[in-house]
This record gives C-alpha cells, structure tokens and sequence, in this order.
C-alpha cells in the first residue's frame, strides 16, 4: 500500500479534514485516514489539500468584466486576487 500525507482534504459537502493520509492500493483509493499505516509506504508529503476529483476547482471570482486587463489582473499576488475576490463575491459580481 502506499499513502499521500496532505494538510488535509476538501469535500464540497463535508467539513475539511486536517492532517489526512490517503491510502493507495492497485492504483485506487483504498481508504482516507489520520496516520500512516505500519507497512505502508509513504510516497508523497505535501502541504496541501486534496481535491475529489474529477472537480473543476478554477474560480472566476476575481474577473470583472468590463474593467480592463484582465490578463493582467490573473496575474496579480494571490493575496490581491483573494481581496479582489472577496470584494466580488459580497457584491454579488462573480462571472460563472
């Protein structure tokens, strides 16, 4: 077996999860878990969260149109794009 330490999971319809292990067997998900189990090996260790895929996780949050480059808006800091984003979403001005 092997695993996947991640900081945690994200579940559209469930909490997060902090500090999970995703155990792999036969190139599948076998099971979601707190630790490694003995035996198993550890192939990755990331500080990051893991998605359920297939899941389209791109966001339009931070564009509105009309206002410009938006090209270079996209690549402005994450913690603009975040503010930006904020900002349209409490507007109510978010492009799907």
């Amino acid at each position: 077996m092997r695993t996947i330490r991640t900081d945690g999971i994200y579940h559209p319809d469930r909490e997060a999860t902090e500090g999970t292990v995703v155990a792999i067997e036969n190139g599948e998900i076998h099971g979601v878990r707190g630790n490694v189990p003995k035996g198993a090996e550890l192939i990755h260790d990331s500080e990051a969260y893991a998605l359920p895929g297939p899941v389209d996780a791109h966001s339009h949050a931070p564009i509105r149109l009309g206002e410009g480059d938006q090209y270079g808006r996209m690549r402005a800091s994450p913690v603009e794009q975040a503010v930006r984003a904020a900002t349209n979403l409490e507007a109510g001005e978010v492009v799907a």
